[in-house]
């Protein structure tokens, strides 16, 4: 089982590239981004493409969490288009909301990590030390995460989402500089000892991060403070495995991250996640 880069689907159906050869499935995450930033006309017209060439190399659809139900009907041969296409909707709104909470709490975690370092702070057995005001606000942001609830909140999300997949890859961009200078203003608001720059480029990089002073971190680094900052009792460890593998991407492999950066390395973490193989032509991968 394969699972395929949306932007292999678009080289194969729109191109008419031979670059799908092999058994595939079409995730959730797919679906996502085959329809994102099109209209209602354009959603029913390109998903009827994808569609019927699952239909027509025997390739199946396969969703994650509560969308599992509704693979058998998606999947179905006399299943009609129509509700087929209503599926596909459900799941582009549902994958959406996820990713807006993944991205903040991406971006929660990474100026968290930038703050520990570059305040010196000591972290011993999974817990911040405190010996200055800076190491006490960096110890409560975790606590921030949980409680923003103008942030973090359903309608909040929903709404963000809405606004996520509507969106074009250019206004994406534009739309995760915002989300990502929202977050560092509700730290900044919160936490007068810490003050984490803003972005005006969608190429993040730990320039920018580290005021043009980047530090070394090291893949042990990144796991020592993933486990301070990720609530075991309330993630899953492979949740707690997808951030150490993300976050190291981004600070010692990439040194970089935008908005494609985030969302392609997690299509390749439901392609571990679900034993597949994953295929892309893109640079960016998680070392896993």
């Amino acid at each position: 089982m394969t699972i395929y880069d949306t932007n292999e689907f678009i080289r194969q159906i729109n191109k008419r590239e031979n670059v799908i050869k092999d058994d595939f499935v079409v995730v959730d995450f797919n679906v996502f981004e085959w329809l994102k930033g099109k209209d209602l006309v354009q959603q029913k017209e390109e998903f009827r493409k994808l569609d019927r060439f699952v239909h027509e190399r025997n390739g199946t659809y396969l969703f994650r969490n509560s969308l599992f139900r509704k693979e058998t009907l998606i999947n179905g041969s006399k299943t009609p288009f129509e509700y087929k296409f209503r599926i596909a909707q459900k799941v582009c709104k549902t994958t959406s909301q996820e990713l807006v909470t993944f991205c903040i709490t991406t971006l929660f975690i990474v100026m968290t990590i930038v703050e520990l370092i570059r305040n010196d702070t000591n972290v011993v057995n999974d817990e911040i030390i405190i010996n200055k005001n800076a190491d006490y606000e960096i110890a409560v942001i975790n606590q921030v995460l949980k409680s923003e609830s103008d942030l973090l909140n359903g309608p909040k999300v929903n709404k963000m989402a809405k606004s996520l997949f509507s969106k074009n890859k250019n206004e994406t961009d534009l739309w995760f500089v915002t989300l990502y200078n929202a977050v560092a203003q509700v730290l900044n608001d919160k936490l007068p000892n810490v003050e984490i720059n803003l972005v005006t480029s969608k190429h993040i990089n730990l320039n920018d991060l580290f005021n043009g002073r980047p530090s070394k971190v090291t893949e042990a680094d990144v796991e020592k403070y993933v486990n301070v900052l990720v609530n075991s009792n309330i993630n899953l460890e492979a949740t707690r495995k997808l951030y150490i593998k993300l976050i190291s991407s981004i600070l010692i492999h990439n040194k970089s991250f935008e908005f494609n950066h985030i969302s392609d390395l997690y299509i390749q973490y439901v392609a571990e996640q679900t034993g597949a193989a994953f295929v892309s032509s893109d640079s960016k991968r998680l070392r896993w």
